[in-house]
Parts: C-alpha cells; sequence; structure tokens
C-alpha cells in the first residue's frame, strides 16, 4: 500500500507538470511564411503570438503589419525593433538583402484576440524614382500601359554600351538611353519606335568610368506590353563623339520676351530713375503733363532708345523710327497722357523738361462724315466658309469695286469682301465713346488740311454685324487706322515683327471674302416670294417693268466720283487721284493677301 501510494504521488506529480506545460503549448507561436507580395491575416490570441519568416536573400523586403494592439519584435543587422501601435495602427520595416529574418508578433492586449494583416514584398523597381539595376545579357521587361520602365547603369570603365531589342521577342515597344557623365554634363539621346521607318532597334553609346546611363522603355502603342532586350558593354577608349549634346545649354532658353509691357511709374519733371521690365522688350512709362508744350525726354544711357507710344494707355503701339536715347514731343492738349518706351538698357535716368511752349497749328476744318449708303438686310449661310485676308503675307490677291457698290475677291463679280467690325481687333463701338475714330486728309505736301468724324458713320457699320465692305467703309476703316496706328508693327492688330505688305491696303485686316458667294441678292431671304407677283391681275403692268433700265441709272452711285476724290482709299494725295480715277472708271483694283495669322 505504501508502496502504491508512492506510485500514486509520482504520478499526480507528472500530471500536475504536464498541465502546468499545456498553457505554454496552447500559446506556442506558430510560424508563417511569408509569399512575396501576399498579404496573410493572422489571429493571434490572448497573450500569444506568432513567428513571420521573411526570406530576403536575393533582394530587400519590406514588411508591413496592420493590427491592433501588438508587440512587434525582430532581429536583424541593427538589433532588436518594437512598436505598440495604435487601434488601425501600421508597423512597416526594410530588410536588407542577404539573409532569412524571424520575426515575432505578440498579441499584448490582456483580453482580447488580435488579428493583424502580414505583408512581405520586394521594393517596386523599374520606376523613375527606383529604376532597376541593368546586367548584361538578355533583359525582360513588362510595361505598364502609357507607363514606363527604367534601368540605371554605371560604367567603372571607359568603351561602350548596346543596348538591342530583341525584334523577334517583341514587336511593340520604345526606348531612349540618357546620360549624366562623370563631370555633371546631361547628355540625351534620340528615342527610337517600333512602328517609324527606317527601323532602328539598337542603339550604342560611349562611355567613361563614372557615366552613369538610364535607360527607358515603353511601348509605341502606350498599351501595356513585354520588352526584350540585350545589354552588352564593350571595353575600350571612349569615343570622342560621346560629349557631342553639349545641346544642354538649349534647356535654360529664356522665354520668349513680350512686346511691351506698361510699368505702373509715372513719370514726373526731371530725373526719373527706373528699371525696365526683364519679360518684355521694352517698357512703357506714362506721363502726364500738367500744360501744353514742347518735351524731351533724354535717358543718360546712350544705348537706351526712348519712343513715343501713343497718347494714353487705350491704344498703344510703337509710332517712333530711328530711336536714339532722346525723344522730343509736342503735346498740343492737356489732358492725353504721353506714353514713353524705352528698350536696349536694364536700369536709367530719364531727364522729362518742357523745353518749349506749344505754338498751336492753323486748325484745320473738322467735317462729321455722314453714310451715303444705303443699308440692306444681309446675312451668310451657316456653313458659308468666310475666309481672312492676310496684310502681311507677300502672295498678292486682288480686290475690285463691283457695280453692285461693294468689293469683290478676284474680279469685279468674284466673292464678296464682308467685314464685322463688332468683332475686329478694336473695340469700334467702345472707341467711338471716347470720339477716337478720325482720320484725316492730305494735301499734296502731306499736310492735314481736313479732319473728318468717322465715330458715328463706323458704329453704324458695326451694328450691321457681317456686312459687304463699301468703298466708303474701306476707306473709313483705313483712315482710322493710319490716325491710330493701328496698322504698325506690334499694334493691335499687326503681330510683333510682322508689316503690312500694302499699307494703303491695310484696311482688308479687318476683312474677309465669302467663298461662292458673289451677289448681295443670294443672301435675301425674300426673294422666293417674288413669284407670288404673276398671280395678280396687274400682270399686264409687267411690261413697265423694262422701265427698270433706270436701275442702271445706280451706276451714277460710283458717279459720286467727288466722294473718291474727297475721301482717297490711303493717305496721301496721289494714290487720292489714282482711286478716284479708278473709280470713275468703274472699277477700284488694288492688290492684297489672304489672311492666317
Amino acid at each position: 500500500m505504501k508502496l502504491f501510494s508512492k506510485k500514486l504521488v509520482g504520478l499526480l506529480i507528472c500530471l500536475a507538470l504536464v498541465l502546468a506545460m499545456l498553457p505554454m503549448a496552447v500559446f506556442a507561436a506558430d510560424t508563417y511564411v511569408m509569399v512575396d507580395g501576399v498579404t496573410q491575416s493572422i489571429a493571434i490570441p490572448v497573450g500569444g503570438s506568432v513567428t513571420i519568416e521573411v526570406d530576403a536573400t536575393a533582394s530587400d523586403m519590406n514588411v508591413v503589419v496592420n493590427g491592433n494592439r501588438m508587440y512587434f519584435d525582430w532581429y536583424v543587422d541593427t538589433g532588436r525593433s518594437q512598436s505598440y501601435p495604435t487601434p488601425g495602427g501600421t508597423v512597416e520595416t526594410a530588410l536588407p538583402a542577404g539573409s532569412v529574418y524571424t520575426l515575432t508578433i505578440v498579441n499584448v492586449s490582456e483580453d482580447t484576440e488580435q488579428v493583424v494583416d502580414v505583408t512581405a514584398s520586394a521594393p517596386v523597381v523599374g520606376t523613375e524614382d527606383t529604376p532597376a539595376e541593368l546586367v548584361m545579357g538578355e533583359n525582360t521587361c513588362y510595361v505598364e500601359a502609357w507607363g514606363g520602365y527604367f534601368y540605371t547603369w554605371t560604367a567603372t570603365e571607359a568603351g561602350s554600351l548596346t543596348i538591342a531589342v530583341d525584334t523577334d521577342a517583341c514587336s511593340d515597344w520604345t526606348f531612349v538611353i540618357n546620360g549624366v557623365l562623370a563631370d555633371g554634363t546631361y547628355v540625351y539621346g534620340d528615342t527610337v519606335y517600333s512602328d517609324v521607318e527606317p527601323l532602328v532597334s539598337s542603339q550604342t553609346v560611349s562611355v567613361n568610368a563614372g557615366d552613369v546611363y538610364t535607360i527607358m522603355f515603353g511601348t509605341a502603342s502606350y498599351e501595356a506590353g513585354t520588352v526584350v532586350f540585350n545589354a552588352s558593354f564593350e571595353a575600350g577608349a571612349a569615343e570622342p563623339e560621346q560629349p557631342e549634346t553639349p545641346e544642354e545649354p538649349e534647356v535654360p532658353e529664356e522665354p520668349a520676351k513680350e512686346a511691351y509691357v506698361i510699368s505702373e511709374f509715372f513719370l514726373g519733371l526731371g530725373d526719373n530713375v527706373l528699371t525696365l521690365d526683364p519679360s518684355a522688350v521694352t517698357t512703357i512709362f506714362e506721363f502726364c503733363p500738367d500744360e501744353a508744350g514742347v518735351y524731351t525726354f533724354t535717358a543718360d544711357d546712350p544705348n537706351a532708345l526712348v519712343g513715343y507710344w501713343g497718347a494714353g494707355s487705350f491704344f498703344v503701339s510703337d509710332q517712333t523710327e530711328n530711336k536714339t536715347n532722346v525723344l522730343e514731343f509736342t503735346l498740343a492738349n492737356v489732358g492725353p497722357s504721353i506714353m514713353v518706351g524705352i528698350s536696349g538698357v536694364e536700369t536709367v535716368t530719364l531727364n522729362v523738361e518742357k523745353t518749349a511752349e506749344y505754338i498751336p497749328a492753323p486748325e484745320i476744318p473738322v467735317t462729321v462724315y455722314v453714310n451715303t449708303h444705303t443699308f440692306i438686310d444681309f446675312s451668310v449661310a451657316d456653313d458659308a466658309v468666310i475666309i481672312d485676308f492676310n496684310v502681311v503675307d507677300d502672295e498678292a490677291d486682288v480686290v475690285v469695286l463691283g457695280a453692285d457698290g461693294f468689293y469683290h475677291y478676284g474680279s469685279a463679280d468674284g466673292d464678296l469682301v464682308v467685314t464685322d467690325l463688332k468683332n475686329v481687333e478694336i473695340s469700334i463701338i467702345g472707341a467711338s465713346e471716347y470720339g477716337q475714330l478720325t482720320g484725316y486728309v492730305y494735301d499734296e505736301n502731306g499736310e492735314r488740311i481736313e479732319k473728318i468724324d468717322y465715330n458715328t458713320a463706323m458704329v453704324e457699320y458695326a451694328e450691321q454685324g457681317l456686312y459687304p465692305v463699301t468703298e466708303e467703309l474701306a476707306t473709313m476703316i483705313q483712315r482710322v487706322g493710319e490716325s491710330k496706328g493701328w496698322w504698325d508693327e506690334g499694334g493691335f492688330v499687326i503681330p510683333e515683327g510682322q508689316n503690312v505688305t500694302y499699307p494703303d491696303m491695310a484696311w482688308l485686316a479687318f476683312c474677309s471674302y465669302v467663298e461662292g458667294m458673289t451677289s448681295v441678292e443670294t443672301a435675301e431671304p425674300e426673294t422666293p416670294d417674288e413669284p407670288e407677283t404673276p398671280d395678280e391681275p396687274e400682270t399686264p403692268d409687267e411690261p413697265e417693268t423694262p422701265d427698270e433700265p433706270e436701275t442702271p441709272d445706280e451706276p451714277e452711285t460710283p458717279d459720286d466720283p467727288e466722294a473718291p476724290e474727297e475721301i482717297p482709299v490711303t493717305g496721301d494725295a496721289s494714290v487720292a487721284g489714282l482711286v478716284a480715277a479708278m473709280a470713275l472708271a468703274g472699277a477700284a483694283l488694288v492688290v492684297l493677301k489672304k489672311k492666317e495669322y
């Protein structure tokens, strides 16, 4: 019995030991082998832990753990790391290539099982930020749609690097080789494509030790695809043509400068210390004198070019030829400001002085022009082709004043010439409100003998919208444009660096012609109603229609020979006489061109 009791006691002790070990067995850590890029959800009981095995022998691996209350424990070359994320927290670490790592995750919650999501993946390579290392031999890369795959390669000695696409293995590809030389110079290669003839499937660059090259692959179709290529290196002296691309200086190209900018600085009498705007060729300053007179603007730098750019900022255009560092300007009336443009220097001191009193010239008569034209209903088809004239083109065309009183393109019965003064570069109606639409008549010496006010007359035409061009309208546009500098280079109408080829015909800058429309009658929708007249009993009266030959008397409207004489198309008298003579001959022929700004 005693023996039995001892055995029983021993048995009980063993049982107790086993029971004592049971919790350890329950909570022993499970081991999970991670697969590159695959996320595993792992439940960890209260007080339990799991072991994560990550194979990073071939490449770096990133480990990301998403979970709540946990203790993340691992041993790497740098020692031990741990973290206690808050609910929903993330722990991440990078494991350097070369080992198989074991990580332990412990549930530190005292009452709740925790579920963690664990992902181990090799870093993404082939991007512009993390390019893949180029290896010599055959390479294969997968290109995302509209994306690219990048390689990097550093030369350790002089020689030549060749990239050759395997055209048997892939048919949709593109690549380029760019580099940064050891001295910091950038070199840019030519991009080659699989769909461009002649086909170029390989490129070779000469290299020196320390040069770093980036090779970017894509697909010519921009669709996803695989590119197979071979990389090879041949040692030897670098060819001298390698630094052939010091075209890099072109990259820091300065942006094109504006023709002019208007400064917020107002000039005053005396010395004005000025800094020109570097973003423009010319900086314009405004001067508002208190009294009429002759004013002289003198720049202290002889390289400065000073010019007059108009009266006020409403219309600004360069109106001074053969500029120097001195500008003299006569101001007849107080009110308009003087716009002074300066170019050729960065800083300058501009002295402004009143050098003489204004002696008014003999007053010239002012005539308010009244339109002689009777306006008609005019419209064009919705699908009409309207072609602009180009007054800076060198190819000469012809416009002719037809018997109907309107200009035509090419001949007297060619396509109608039209304009829409509501939609030209100048606000015609806005300018009229300031009384700006005026022009001049000159004598044989080029002296002004008459000022003509076209404000009301031009607005009447503008209110018609798209309308055929009459002789009086062409004259108005021409004269006002000459007076206000509309036809000057770099103004509101003519682009910088261009000039009107035929100055006497600059008015065509506002004009177009309607392709295939030769008569205003084609625009009148009411004409189809005329067939109703045969229904009327007075049809016998229709013989009177022969009386309509009197309508040919309307050519007497061109009988207005005085009109061309009073209002020549250009500003000088010799051309005025020519235009008048041509009007008397029944047609005004003028040379000019089509517009393609």
